[in-house]
């Protein structure tokens, strides 16, 4: 849809608005068509929102994996110089 286009639809919109309602018709519709843009707007910031928690969920899913990993890691080190440290007793 062209500019212009959008402005002649527009146009006869707020002339019928105020063909049938008079000023007080006119005011409604352009009430109707700014809330109809608020929500418009609403809607792109929460799909943006919606993609900021999800990606901030993706660093923290990775971070957690990470912390795991190296738990998982430290846990074996800490079995393998247990079980050393008893072999040295048994050995003693």
């Amino acid at each position: 849809m062209t500019t212009k286009t959008m402005i002649r639809a527009r146009m006869q919109t707020g002339l019928q608005a105020f063909l049938q309602g008079g000023p007080v018709g006119l005011y409604y519709a352009a009430k109707l068509a700014a809330q109809k843009r608020r929500m418009a707007l609403l809607q792109v910031y929460l799909c943006r929102e919606r993609e900021l928690h999800r990606e901030h969920l993706r660093t923290l899913n990775h971070e957690l994996t990470q912390l795991v990993m190296e738990n998982q890691a430290t846990s074996q080190a800490a079995g393998q110089f247990w079980k050393a440290c008893g072999q040295a007793e048994v050995q003693s």
